[in-house]
């Protein structure tokens, strides 16, 4: 399990560019809006962690960066590019060019593994079939390739399991068979939608370790979405932030993790067992994630917030540099420069000083 968080050098290739990509859905309720002018970028060797509360736009924004819409209705603006590859906008081109690249550039493994994968058909079967939408391998060569991904993945004597079905196999098995379909056509790039979700701690473990072999073994870059910091500081060599649909925090993991810059960012990081004194409650988030209809410009967070003050309420949001000059990094806070500052307890009760904080970082490299 990675816990040095390298950086990836600055010279690395970028293999993929999102620029202020929006989508918006028109319903009946309002315009909703589960991306808000979000920027990432992917270097070769990178692991990028995304992370947010449920219905933050993370699996929105992931399926943008295969040129995937959430239903016919959804517009987008921005633009999302492979450089050297498709310089095209990818939001743009189509299913008909994006299956050029689905599979053999980039390769997504979903959430859900159980309405992933066909129940009525073998788990050989399925993998083989990804193996033949991806290249022209003859018949005669793709048992050996399916072998060889359901070993890669740990599958254990795959000539057998290979014939199972998707009911005769554990939770932690069938995220492994999704990630073995997702490699079948050795993409350069790799998403990662929850793979952990609804999986015991021990197996994520076991499929975070993979993920990370693959990763280095493989050199695919991996962009790895999660509600839960703590997976996310594990593997990530950078982390994107998101609140009701925007990056309200971009940096490298050991900065996010000692000095966030974001209020929410902060109040994730005390809401960790592990990251507060054992003889102190978690300091939970009061209120809820905004409604991602007809979103206010003004900050997202405001109405949760224990550092907003009168300007907040005005301020329409953007994401400012935050870091080093050429730093990749950025905070959508007017306020960040600040965030050091004792912030005010909306309980009337003083709210502990970050300095009696256990350093994060400690409590997840000792895992």
């Amino acid at each position: 399990m990675r816990t040095d968080h390298t950086v990836t050098a600055p010279q690395a290739a970028v293999l993929l560019e999102a620029n202020d990509v929006s989508v918006t859905i028109p319903t009946s309720g309002g315009i909703v809006t589960p991306v808000d002018h979000v920027s990432l970028t992917l270097r070769s060797g990178e692991v990028l962690g995304i992370v947010g509360e449920t219905g933050s736009g993370k699996t929105v924004t992931c399926r943008s960066l295969l040129g995937l819409m959430p239903s016919a209705q959804a517009r987008h603006t921005g633009s999302v590019t492979y450089p050297g590859v498709m310089d095209e906008n990818v939001l743009d081109a189509g299913r008909g060019v994006m299956r050029k690249h689905w599979g053999t550039y980039i390769s997504m493994i979903p959430q859900n593994p159980m309405t992933s994968l066909n129940p009525v058909h073998r788990i050989g079967d399925q993998i083989a079939e990804a193996i033949a939408a991806h290249s022209s391998m003859p018949k005669s060569q793709r048992f050996e390739r399916i072998v060889e991904l359901m070993t890669r993945v740990g599958i254990p004597n795959p000539q057998k399991r290979m014939r199972d079905y998707p009911h005769q196999f554990s939770g932690g098995m069938l995220q492994r068979t999704l990630i073995a379909i997702a490699l079948a056509g050795d993409p350069r790039v790799l998403i990662a939608d929850e793979p952990t979700t609804a999986l015991d701690v021990i197996i994520q473990d076991q499929i975070l370790s993979l993920l990370v072999d693959l990763q280095r073994d493989l050199g695919t870059s991996l962009v790895l979405v999660s509600h839960d910091l703590s997976v996310i500081a594990q593997v990530c060599d950078r982390v994107a932030v998101m609140y009701g649909g925007q990056v309200v925090e971009l940096a490298e993991t050991a900065t996010l993790l000692h000095t966030p810059r974001h209020p929410y960012t902060n109040a994730l990081l005390k809401s960790l067992p592990g990251a507060v004194p054992r003889d102190q409650p978690l300091t939970a988030i009061s209120g809820s994630p905004p409604r991602l209809i007809d979103l206010p410009d003004t900050c997202r967070f405001l109405p949760r917030c224990t550092f907003a003050d009168e300007g907040c309420s005005t301020w329409t949001t953007e994401l400012l540099v935050a870091g080093a000059a050429g730093s990749p990094a950025g905070v959508r806070c007017r306020r960040h420069q600040e965030i050091d500052l004792q912030p005010p307890s909306r309980s009337g009760q003083e709210t502990p000083p970050r300095s009696s904080l256990v350093e994060p970082m400690d409590f997840w490299a000792a895992r």
